[in-house]
């Protein structure tokens, strides 16, 4: 709509849309600060630095080769086209050159708002396909110069765990667990079909076993007041609080974690870390896990293991009527809001894409 007219002229709405736009990124939607800055960035006299010597500089700037293109191709396997009309099945076989146009905007719609107003739709920019392409290989050449670069501060500290200011922590590419580490006896009972006294009959037969063994329970929990997470075993309870964006898994997994730690400072050389969380279980166990914790408790785990410490982690059913796991969760619920958890500011690379994703999907939707 123009004023309180109804456009139907395809130009003039296009001009509609186009005039929107353009002020929504007008220096006067940003603060001073950051308008200083980006002058000040602007500003800068960029010069060519590349140094010929070393190897890295001239890996990543040197021309792409075809090898890099089909590996990147063979990546794309969406069917949506760009602004173009071409289709990755075009490029996969042959190669063909991209089209004249590079980028479109159209606008779309956001939800539950009104068709006819301009302020009702944001800018979506297409891509052609071959420019995603190129998006991708040297998304694929700075993925090898970060991983590079990891090792070699790896090799340079003596295999220390490092982390960054996100509390990701480097993965120890020689650590590869025993699969004896993990056990999974209860695994192949139906829990909705055998009633808790089952699980724990079989649960007491395994820990019978293991008679030296620190039984330590861990838990997460996730509420609309925040999330927390809890390590009891005898009387020692550890209560723990995390950022409230934190997923479930990061609170299950976070516990365990922190179970090693507490394995390790207080010198206990034989333990059992009993939990409910499968998928932590799961990621500890795949040594080319991506996550950040399961990463971090492989490290640990090979760290104690070097050191003579015999650490199993024993997955456990929830609910099941199973005293320590009990214990552990109602800690991990308490740990939400009692004054005594230990506040944690340590997240995963997928809690922040989660936050940030809701974050900007609230604001666009308030806008």
């Amino acid at each position: 709509m123009k004023d309180t007219e109804l456009c139907t002229d395809t130009d003039e709405i296009s001009n509609l849309l186009g005039d929107l736009f353009y002020h929504n990124s007008l220096d006067g939607n940003f603060n001073a600060t950051f308008l200083n800055n980006n002058m000040y960035i602007r500003n800068q006299q960029y010069t060519y630095c590349i140094n010929s010597n070393l190897y890295e500089q001239t890996k990543l700037n040197s021309p792409i080769q075809l090898a890099e293109m089909v590996r990147a191709i063979s990546k794309c396997t969406s069917i949506a086209p760009g602004p173009d009309g071409i289709p990755y099945c075009f490029i996969h076989n042959p190669l063909i050159s991209a089209l004249d146009s590079i980028v479109n905007v159209i606008p779309i719609l956001k939800p539950n708002k009104n068709k006819f107003e301009t302020k009702s739709c944001r800018p979506i920019s297409l891509l052609n396909t071959m420019v995603k392409v190129l998006e991708k290989i040297i998304n694929s050449r700075l993925r090898w110069f970060l991983e590079k670069t990891i090792c070699s501060i790896l090799a340079r500290t003596a295999f220390e765990d490092i982390e960054t200011p996100l509390k990701i922590p480097i993965f120890r590419t020689q650590t590869l667990l025993k699969m004896k580490s993990l056990r999974w006896p209860l695994w192949q009972l139906a829990k909705n079909n055998i009633p808790p006294i089952i699980f724990n009959q079989h649960l007491q037969s395994i820990t019978s076993d293991l008679c030296d063994y620190t039984e330590m329970y861990t838990d997460g929990s996730k509420t609309d007041n925040g999330v927390g997470a809890a390590v009891v075993f005898k009387d020692h309870v550890s209560m723990l609080r995390l950022p409230n964006f934190c997923s479930i898994y990061s609170a299950e997994a976070t516990a365990i974690s922190y179970a090693l730690d507490i394995i390790k400072t207080s010198r206990i050389l034989k333990a059992a870390i009993l939990s409910d969380s499968l998928s932590s279980l799961r990621s500890i166990e795949n040594p080319f896990t991506t996550n950040e914790i399961a990463r971090k408790i492989q490290n640990q785990l090979h760290n104690l293991t070097n050191s003579r410490y015999s650490i199993i982690l024993i997955w456990i059913p929830s609910h099941s009527q199973i005293t320590g796991n009990e214990r552990a969760d109602e800690n991990a619920r308490q740990a939400i809001t009692s004054p005594d958890a230990i506040k944690l500011n340590g997240f995963t690379l997928h809690d922040a894409k989660s936050s940030s994703k809701t974050i900007t999907s609230n604001i666009w939707l308030r806008a």
